[in-house]
């Protein structure tokens, strides 16, 4: 039995890098892998908490108050002390910030972890000189203490990692999802639409965490700027931003268009109710909920920001944030587009839980 720690650097909410650590648990065989979670913040994802514990697991959290861009130095002491308590022969870390992820490394290699995997699961606008100074000191870490850097992308990769790094340890890890699960389903379609009263309407949707970086404030405006009454925007997520949102929906009298749902445990059985999926965010290390909206056989539009990965299906579109109405016009044109299947696009792709199960068999192994 391999005991593994997929670690956080974050909160375990509903985001893509639990998304990520959720799917490894089910890819893998429970008689072979023990996993357990473990965040420094907060824990809100009961039904994660529920798959970890039908496979003998834990979600750990050490009760840290989160926050955002904020000193990291704080997670040293709680973690050092909870890896004196608790052994794992491999600890793969998570995280959106490079200097967590360094810290991390740091104290599971000396607390005698046998394997240390580092995992950059986003990648960032514009390099400031703090961001190179934090890469600069991190890549020290990274070359002593993490056997492994992995990415979704090479986005994801070069945002923390050096070129040295990349070329030397670098693996290209794709982000499996269950296809079976997210497949389009007619049924699931018309039970949402009749349920939220939105049969009659275009429907725009959209699923991420309410944060700057995901960038749902140009959804408000790009809602407001389309002069039809037949659409409709259901946005599914919360977060930080998410009072921001509807003080802008408000501002900019759109709420009568937009359905607010909160978080989803479910995300599948709303995807087939959606008529075009939007993600306009200002990075993304790869945006494995548009993986998930192909498969459910939905049109893409996503920002020019977000790996070019992605592009699976035939309807996926980049667009920029400054060009409204580009968004507008690839709205038109997706809006005749009748639903498919599109799983198998997503298997032959390399984005389904097979492959995942491959690739983590051999990202666990202790033989390379």
């Amino acid at each position: 039995m391999i005991k593994v720690l997929e670690l956080f650097g974050e909160p375990i909410l509903n985001g893509g890098q639990e998304s990520f650590g959720i799917n490894v648990v089910n890819a893998l065989d429970s008689s072979e892998y023990h996993i357990d979670f473990l965040t420094p913040y907060n824990v809100n994802n009961r039904e994660y908490e529920k798959i970890l514990h039908q496979r003998n697991g834990k979600i750990y959290s050490l009760g840290l108050t989160f926050n955002p861009g904020g000193n990291k130095f704080n997670v040293f002491k709680p973690l050092k002390a909870f890896f004196e308590k608790n052994s794992y022969d491999i600890v793969h870390i998570n995280s959106g910030s490079t200097f967590f992820l360094a810290v991390a490394a740091y104290v599971a290699k000396c607390t005698n972890a046998k394997k240390v995997i580092v995992h950059s699961h986003s990648s960032g606008q514009s390099e400031s000189i703090k961001h190179v100074l934090i890469k600069k000191i991190a890549a020290l870490s990274f070359y002593k203490n993490a056997d492994e850097i992995c990415a979704p992308s090479l986005e994801a990769a070069k945002w923390k990692f050096s070129k040295r790094l990349i070329d030397k340890k670098l693996r290209i890890i794709k982000n499996g999802i269950d296809t079976e699960r997210f497949k389009f389903s007619s049924k699931k379609r018309n039970k949402i639409r009749n349920k939220l009263n939105i049969d009659k309407y275009l429907v725009l949707g959209h699923v991420g965490r309410f944060t700057a970086e995901k960038n749902q404030i140009f959804l408000i405006k790009l809602i407001s700027q389309i002069r039809k009454d037949n659409i409709r925007l259901i946005l599914i997520g919360d977060g930080e931003d998410f009072s921001l949102i509807k003080k802008e929906a408000r501002k900019r009298k759109v709420m009568n268009k937009i359905i607010f749902l909160g978080r989803k445990s479910n995300p599948e059985d709303y995807l087939p109710a959606f008529d075009i999926f939007l993600l306009p965010s200002k990075y993304e290390g790869l945006g494995l909920v548009a993986i998930e909206a192909q498969c459910s056989g939905l049109p893409v539009i996503a920002s020019n920001n977000v790996p070019k990965d992605i592009n699976i299906t035939p309807y996926v579109s980049f667009e920029s944030l400054n060009n409204l109405q580009g968004w507008i016009t690839l709205i038109n044109k997706y809006s005749q587009i009748d639903r498919h299947d599109e799983s198998d696009l997503v298997k032959q792709a390399g984005f389904d839980e097979k492959n995942l199960t491959r690739q983590m068999k051999k990202l666990y192994s202790f033989s390379n």
